[in-house]
């Protein structure tokens, strides 16, 4: 029976594979072999596709509408609560986590204004939270991305859940174990609460879910 170099690597019998390193992609994409714009990013040391559908049958690298509304809706929510704090929210792009892994989380809040990266993209130091709003990315959003932000070392992941229609605030990295040490959920009628440069700030789960 034929077998793909993906489940032998699963099974452990594959050979072993040469990860991609940050600066090799960024190299890719300076070449053109990777199209600007294209919905891929760098997860340990390999090209993924974004996961940004409502529904697993739907093409992979479709926008689905509840995850955009949700991802709209976030970003502007957490846009207006951070930037008194000297802060700025980003959506869908970039944060450089060396040597493999560049994630494009929906949204991210940055320390500091958005001209400070002219020159650069922001690494984990630069950054308080990342956020994934998650329909059928759940299941990875909770397992590999939960790994990767808290391998890094980033103070702040929450999950936007359409499923269950939830907001999970993961805190407290537990950076050789690869997982956050603490996990509060919060539902529709409550408010869910971050801390951005060490302040608490809260806003409506329902204000972020579609």
């Amino acid at each position: 029976m034929s077998t793909t170099l993906i489940e032998a690597m699963v099974r452990g019998e594959a050979p072993p594979y040469v990860p991609l390193n940050v600066d090799q992609y960024h190299d890719l994409m300076r070449a053109g072999v990777i199209a600007e714009g294209s919905p891929v990013e760098l997860i340990d040391g390999m090209l993924v596709y974004k996961d940004r559908r409502d529904d697993p049958r739907m093409p992979l690298v479709n926008h689905g509408p509840n995850h955009a509304n949700g991802v709209a809706a976030l970003y502007d929510v957490l846009s207006a609560l951070v930037k008194p704090l000297g802060c700025h929210a980003r959506c869908q792009l970039p944060v450089t986590l060396p040597p493999g892994n560049e994630p494009e989380p929906d949204v991210s809040v940055i320390k500091g204004v958005v001209k400070d990266y002219g020159q650069r993209l922001p690494t984990a130091v630069d950054t308080w939270v990342v956020c994934e709003v998650a329909d059928s990315s759940l299941s990875g959003d909770r397992g590999t991305k939960q790994r990767v932000y808290s391998e890094a070392g980033i103070p702040t992941y929450v999950i936007v859940d359409l499923v269950a229609k939830l907001v999970e605030v993961y805190t407290s990295p537990v950076v050789p174990d690869g997982r956050y040490d603490d996990c509060q959920t919060f539902g529709r009628g409550e408010n869910a609460t971050l801390h951005v440069a060490g302040q608490p700030i809260s806003f409506s789960v329902d204000d972020v879910l579609p």
